[in-house]
């Protein structure tokens, strides 16, 4: 039998008001501030936010974010630090411009190993740390892995996308990482960063 697993939105809302409320200096998270809270992170990539709903397009086939968006916390201003995959994840992970976490481009550059995560950040205070990626473009030999006690990159045998990358569907992803939240320890808190390419 399948489990359906609704992560209650607090866990997203909760450390997105801690990590940005805190009243410490740079918004940093004080010590002890998300105990035991479990941390969901969703990426999708290449979305543009004028194709949601939510946001307004009357063609949109995403209903399950818009009903999120509906129940949730709507970031109107947002702005990525870079257009490209890899840079771009890479400062989400570290909070860090491009410039500063030295991954520039996808493919060319990687994380350097001395650059710290949040996952590695939420693992050295016990949290059980997993991602699920969909692109190539974010596999572990670009530096993205610190941090996660296990990070699922494996392609072998996927489609190509349309520019050669290695990809896979939000079908795929999305089993994966329920099949990892089935089977994870229970008794710590976690963090799960879950990559689609496509919503």
């Amino acid at each position: 039998m399948r489990r359906r697993h609704r992560l209650p939105l607090r866990w997203i809302l909760g450390f997105l008001a801690l990590s940005g409320c805190t009243g410490a200096p740079h918004g940093r998270i004080s010590p002890g501030a998300l105990d035991g809270w479990n941390v969901l992170l969703v990426t999708i990539d290449t979305l543009r936010a004028d194709r949601l709903g939510f946001m307004g397009w009357t063609a949109a086939v995403t209903p399950n974010l818009d009903g999120l968006a509906e129940r949730g916390v709507v970031f109107e201003d947002a702005v990525a630090s870079s257009p490209v995959t890899l840079p771009s994840h890479a400062s989400i992970l570290t909070g860090l411009d491009p410039l500063r976490h030295g991954a520039l481009d996808n493919g060319r550059y990687a994380l350097p190993d001395d650059v710290p995560t949040l996952a590695t950040w939420l693992s050295d205070r016990g949290y059980e740390t997993h991602a699920v990626v969909a692109s190539y473009v974010l596999h572990r030999k670009y530096g993205l892995a610190h941090g996660f006690d296990d990070y699922d990159d494996r392609f072998r045998g996927r489609r190509r996308g349309f520019n050669s990358h290695l990809e896979r569907p939000a079908s795929e992803v999305s089993d994966r990482a329920i099949r990892w939240l089935d089977s994870r320890d229970a008794t710590r808190p976690f963090f799960l960063w879950v990559h689609y390419y496509d919503p």
